[in-house]
């Protein structure tokens, strides 16, 4: 997973794009490279996140928080 992927998900969140504008979608069926994983930079950033946020599932992110969050998604964006 990339900062980009969560950048992505923030868009269809917001509802500026759509599941279908990223892309075909690809059978599960098709063989594909095995997955990298979370890249680092973007571990560190959710973590902090997380600890910020006092590891609260119920916490709610208003949108100075988001627009922040999205700041440092591009800073770290690959």
């Amino acid at each position: 997973m990339s900062a980009e992927h969560v950048l992505a998900a923030i868009e269809m969140l917001r509802g500026n794009i759509r599941l279908e504008d990223l892309g075909r979608p690809v059978s599960p069926l098709v063989p594909r490279p095995p997955e990298r994983g979370t890249e680092p930079h973007l571990r560190d950033l959710v973590q902090r996140w997380w600890r910020d946020l006092g590891e609260d599932v119920n916490a709610v992110v208003d949108g100075a928080g988001v627009e922040r969050l999205i700041a440092e998604l591009g800073a770290i964006r690959s």
